[in-house]
């Protein structure tokens, strides 16, 4: 107890309630100093052992680490750098820095003397580079063709490569894209990404759908090779499309839409969808044998419309395109004057009649304050007079389109994607159902619509969590992120109310934030910044700041570990000169990716805003923020948590 004693002055003052509380999470810290002790171990181990990448901001941090290292390096362990570099910018898509490093390692006095298997690799990751970045200037996409038409020379049994060029050609030369297709899978037959390029130009030129049964060997080892590299979060989103793809070709509809849903919800990038799109407009001349293929055109449209409606709204030379290829397929642009915020309820009723009494009680009384519009999902069992009920009780407007059939969803998303609503005023929450509502919920999720699944209710909202493609929260194995697809909602006032009010936030490390507090390692806050509306007991911070800062100081070290309390959990860091203090909250214990993001953030925040936070606490002002800490935030933790 003697550092409980030597720090007790500095609480004094509080209130003797709260200073009951804060010595007993002193007690607390004091029993876990072997916790700390394995805490700064593992620091080490970290540093010392393989690094594997918890999210893209430490691949961005790694990044800078070696692009450093690469500018000092020399001789062969330069080449390997700069290798492992250009690898990271491509897997982040920085295809300026790819090209920047690929560039250097080509004019290296030693580039003569590599393999031609190093050659080969350098110039292929240049030729890919260089054709993604200037897919319309055309000086730089020939030159990124012929490095990677240099990578074969090198290395002709390199079918990735062999692939990528006829990528190339693709939509330029259909014939010749089609000859690098095929001289690609002539090296390696199961390689999903040319056998359905190749797929689709035979189909395509014969006219002939009974191609595919030639080759439906093929395409199921295809098939079960893009379904391993999917579950281990491998080329991700191509695996997914490429697994649509060959359902298509396969007449199996279902795993068609529902692989490429999950490809549209997995793109950071509108293009990426829209070369699939572009690539089965390729099969537009072939009778409507082939599937219900407008369905499948339209929900990829729709993903393109979403996308740059969500992250790219100046976009609109495409957004343009989007709208009139639905008008084409026969889809109307009508004006259902949608009010924001709006709330879709889909699903069913008849089978889950024995809790609609309950449900419907709980819904009045959670949206008791809601100022928005509700529209009603697929039409059968009963769910339009659900929602008849919640709109009368509570005077709300109302909008019930005829949704009857997979194309009225489809017009329907036609209808929303039109509107002025923007897409994080859109809730969609689901109530029992069958596979027609099943559907809904999946193309809400895929388009960036915040999804709510009332548990237990049955039938499809019971089945869909159990579904390994569309479970709640999806950790990607390779660096065991988790994130949210939707939210499992309780049947109950509070659960309802905590969907519709509080933010959604897709990364469940975003979720456990609460509180955010810079200020003066001896002063006042001068900036915070709450993440959640649940009330937080402000009276403890400072006290709490005081003794963790007296607690640092006596141990020595800048970094204090975890700190639980009744309220949840805390931690602090510091700026370099230990001059401010960083304080964050937590609901739960953090987990090691959230602690990163943590340090990363204290660094970025010393690097670039560690002046003018100098300056607000030696004022004795407070930081409102502003443009500069969104931008901070937005690149640490997702735009998510602004």
């Amino acid at each position: 107890m003697d550092k409980l004693q030597s720090i007790s002055n500095s609480i004094k003052r509080l209130p003797e309630n709260d200073v009951a509380r804060i010595l007993s999470i002193l007690e607390q810290i004091e029993q876990k100093e072997l916790e700390l002790d394995n805490f700064i171990n593992k620091k080490k181990n970290i540093s010392a052992g393989y690094e594997t990448y918890n999210s893209c901001e430490e691949m961005i941090e790694k990044l800078e680490r070696l692009d450093d290292s690469f500018r000092t390096a020399q001789d062969e362990k330069r080449i390997d750098i700069g290798m492992q570099a250009a690898k990271i910018a491509i897997g982040i898509n920085n295809w300026r820095k790819a090209i920047n490093i690929l560039g250097e390692l080509r004019k290296d006095d030693l580039w003569e003397r590599l393999s031609s298997k190093k050659k080969a690799l350098i110039s292929k990751n240049l030729g890919i580079a260089l054709t993604k970045r200037h897919r319309k200037q055309y000086e730089q996409y020939e030159t990124g063709r012929s490095f990677l038409e240099e990578a074969i020379e090198l290395d002709p049994e390199d079918a990735d490569a062999v692939a990528s060029l006829g990528g190339t050609w693709k939509s330029i030369d259909d014939d010749l894209a089609y000859k690098y297709y095929k001289d690609s899978l002539k090296i390696d037959p199961a390689n999903p990404y040319p056998l359905v390029n190749v797929l689709i130009y035979e189909i395509r030129k014969k006219n002939d759908l009974q191609l595919i049964n030639k080759r439906k060997k093929t395409i199921r080892d295809a098939i079960q090779k893009r379904k391993e590299q999917a579950e281990q979060f491998i080329d991700i989103p191509w695996s997914y499309y490429d697994l649509g793809t060959l359902h298509l070709l396969l007449g199996d509809e279902e795993n068609c839409v529902n692989y490429y849903l999950m490809a549209i919800k997995l793109s950071p990038d509108a293009w990426m969808i829209k070369t699939t799109y572009d690539t089965l407009n390729l099969l537009n001349n072939l009778p409507e044998t082939l599937l219900n293929f407008k369905l499948i055109k339209s929900i990829l449209l729709l993903g393109i419309g979403f996308h740059i409606k969500r992250n790219e709204p100046e976009d609109i030379s495409i957004f343009g395109l989007v709208v009139e290829g639905l008008k084409d397929l026969g889809f109307e642009v009508r004006d259902q004057n949608l009010k924001s915020p709006l709330l879709i309820i889909t699903g069913g009723i008849k089978y889950f009649e024995e809790k609609v009494r309950d449900l419907e009680t709980n819904f009045i009384k959670a949206l008791k304050d809601f100022k928005g519009m509700v529209s009603s999902g697929f039409l059968k069992y009963g769910i339009r007079d659900f929602i008849e009920t919640i709109t009368n009780a509570l005077h709300l407007e109302k909008n019930s389109p005829y949704l009857l059939s997979k194309l009225d969803i489809i017009q329907f998303w036609f209808d929303v994607l039109n509107s002025d609503l923007s897409i994080v005023d859109i809730k969609l929450i689901g109530i029992n159902g069958g596979r027609m509502s099943s559907l809904e919920y999946r193309m809400a999720i895929a388009f960036g619509i915040q999804v709510g699944i009332i548990k237990k209710s049955g039938r499809m909202a019971s089945e869909f969590p159990n579904d390994p493609l569309w479970k709640e929260i999806v950790v990607n194995p390779q660096n065991q992120i988790p994130f949210r697809l939707y939210k499992l909602v309780e049947n109950s006032q509070e659960s309802i109310e905590d969907f519709m009010h509080s933010k959604f936030f897709k990364q469940l490390d975003n979720e456990n934030l609460r509180l955010l507090v810079i200020q003066k390692a001896e002063g006042v806050p001068i900036y915070s910044k709450f993440f959640s509306n649940i009330p937080f007991q402000a009276e403890l911070i400072s006290g709490l700041i005081t003794a963790i800062q007296d607690l640092s100081k006596e141990m020595g070290f800048g970094r204090v570990p975890i700190i639980p309390c009744e309220d949840g959990y805390f931690s602090a860091t510091y700026f370099k000169n230990q001059d401010i203090i960083i304080l964050f909250s937590f609901f739960q214990k953090p987990s090691d990716t959230l602690e990163k993001k943590i340090e990363l953030f204290t660094k970025k925040c010393e690097e670039d805003l560690g002046a003018i936070l100098r300056e607000h606490a030696q004022n004795m002002q407070e930081y409102l923020g502003g443009p500069e800490m969104d931008d901070l935030l937005s690149d640490i933790f997702g735009s998510e948590i602004l």
